[in-house]
């Protein structure tokens, strides 16, 4: 939970992608409150800039302690997000592993390669980098603005994504702008502090 990986797209400029990271402090309820607050703060600043905010949805089938604070620092983050005013899209993870695999359950190496074919000249370092430029990815084809025509299995799996205040987004795309897209991909497991009774992620 101290890093979340970002993407941006501007127009039809190529993707940029980044970490936000806030560092683990101290133990106990109100630090870890702080340490939520301080990663929504810092999403919420990424995405400044963007017309569209395409975020993964919770993963129901998440076991342990963990997924509490995950869950919690989500719905901080669509709040913040959507104080701000942006529009917004929530991919259910199996929708963003089949549109970008054409499969549900592909697994993060998978998701990687094909969402790298598409974008041979963006540099991925990390599974969640290969995430959120997928997810980013799916907002492109919202705003009818990929650089490759989408598949039938893309197009289908576009109808189950949760898109919020896009009415006035669908009027620029009539209008032929290209809005800027941004995309986040919900943080991992935080590492267990001395006082946390969790184990670390398998």
């Amino acid at each position: 939970m101290t890093a979340t990986a970002v993407c941006t797209i501007f127009g039809a400029e190529k993707p940029a992608l980044s970490v936000v990271r806030t560092k683990a402090g101290q133990s106990g309820t109100q630090a870890k409150l702080a340490r939520l607050r301080s990663q929504r703060a810092a999403v919420v600043a990424a995405a400044v800039r963007a017309d569209l905010v395409v975020v993964e949805g919770p993963s129901f089938a998440s076991k342990g302690s963990a997924t509490r604070d995950i869950a919690g620092l989500w719905w901080l983050m669509i709040d913040g997000l959507s104080a701000c005013g942006h529009s917004l899209g929530v991919v259910p993870p199996s929708v963003l592993k089949k549109w970008t695999t054409g499969s549900g359950n592909a697994n993060k190496f998978v998701v990687g390669q094909h969402i790298s074919r598409r974008w041979p000249d963006v540099e991925l370092a990390t599974d969640d980098e290969a995430d959120a430029l997928a997810l980013a990815s799916i907002g492109l084809h919202f705003v009818n603005a990929l650089p490759w025509r989408p598949t039938a299995v893309q197009t289908e799996q576009l109808g189950r994504v949760e898109w919020a205040r896009t009415d006035w987004l669908t009027d620029r795309i009539t209008e032929g702008d290209r809005p800027c897209v941004t995309s986040t991909r919900r943080a991992p497991q935080p590492a267990p502090t001395p006082s946390s009774s969790t184990s670390p992620p398998g």
